[in-house]
């Protein structure tokens, strides 16, 4: 019987999955936002305070030093990110005790949670739960009439804190389910890998920044482990094989399971040669058996190799890299074969 906590956890979005594009363009987004923050919270602070500039200086000085540091390249460093998320948390706090725990002031935390979900990451995401939760139950304790502006939340503030953590947890998983949809619809359930369709599209991009180098694999070995160990462990087996392929290949690669026991990586940047060396490890890693519940596994890899240059079309480098891996295979499996350079240019150079 599998465990809960296994449930869940294979339940719950891998988390920090985003193409860095995407992930780029999501953070240039929440700076907007919270750069939008700084001069509102400055009006509200005078505003609120009578016009005392010096008081409302420093309650918007901590959120324009943390919205500066988000805003530092490069956008997709973790940081930038949990900087970004404390900016806009602290921007809610101070709107609650601006407005001396206005009910709607506590609203904008709700906002916050929904932003920052669109990064996808989980620590970032806990860390921002766990502020909410933090300041409401310190502020319900230490100065209850900053975070509630009503009789009986004054009266039982530890109450009312739960009462607006549970509110805030409930927003959270809204959108851990949506974010969970989204993941699924781009990566493969079993692996935690980019879908087909994900690895086509970044592999096209990195097409269109320079050359690259993809090699497609193909498990040999691996019907007879299914057929001996049963499907649960074939299931464990592919999930294994992805981690080992991410302790191989660098993170600026891109990985992908094709269908059934068929996988590739990209190489941005990479030539033959190098695209080689890695394609030789991972048939290394993957010669090494695997230790499954119901026995042990013992599998090999055909890896085919294509190089590309700029201009060329993912469909090109798959359909040579995916050529080249049958290659290896008829050769003996567990090797490796390199295509032809492939290119769009007129007369690019071959390599064989």
């Amino acid at each position: 019987m599998t465990h809960p906590l296994a449930l869940a956890t294979a339940w719950l979005p891998h988390g920090n999955t985003l193409p860095r594009e995407i992930l780029v363009a999501r953070h240039r987004g929440i700076l907007v936002l919270l750069w939008a923050h700084v001069p509102a919270l400055g009006a509200l602070a005078l505003f609120t305070l009578g016009g005392d500039l010096v008081h409302a200086g420093v309650d918007v000085l901590p959120v324009a030093v943390l919205a500066a540091l988000a805003s530092r390249r490069p956008f997709e460093r973790r940081s930038r990110r949990i900087f970004a998320t404390f900016a806009l948390l602290v921007a809610s706090a101070d709107g609650v005790h601006l407005t001396g725990g206005l009910i709607e002031a506590h609203f904008h935390f709700f906002l916050v949670v929904a932003v920052i979900a669109l990064y996808q990451d989980w620590v970032v995401f806990l860390l921002a739960i766990a502020f909410v939760a933090v300041h409401h139950a310190a502020a319900s304790v230490l100065e209850p009439t900053s975070v509630f502006n009503h009789p009986d939340a004054l009266e039982h503030p530890v109450r009312w804190a739960l009462i607006h953590a549970a509110f805030v947890l409930a927003i959270a998983m809204a959108h851990v389910v949506a974010w969970r949809a989204s993941e699924r619809s781009s990566h493969d359930s079993l692996t935690g890998l980019a879908s087909a369709g994900l690895l086509v599209h970044r592999l096209d991009q990195a097409l269109d920044r320079g050359p690259a180098a993809v090699i497609y694999l193909d498990l040999d070995g691996f019907k007879s482990v299914n057929d001996r160990l049963g499907h649960p462990s074939g299931d464990l087996l592919l999930a294994d094989v992805a981690r080992r392929m991410e302790s191989v290949v660098r993170s600026e690669s891109g990985l992908g399971r094709m269908g059934g026991d068929e996988f590739a990586v990209i190489l941005p940047g990479a030539d033959a040669e190098a695209g080689c060396a890695v394609a030789r490890r991972l048939v290394e890693e993957m010669a090494r058996p695997f230790r499954l519940p119901a026995g042990t596994g013992h599998i090999s890899v055909s890896a085919g190799v294509a190089p590309a240059g700029r201009g060329s079309t993912a469909e090109q480098v798959l359909a040579a890299a995916d050529t080249a891996m049958y290659e290896a295979k008829k050769a003996g499996k567990g090797g490796l074969a390199l295509a032809e350079f492939v290119s769009q240019v007129p007369g690019a150079q071959q390599a064989g």
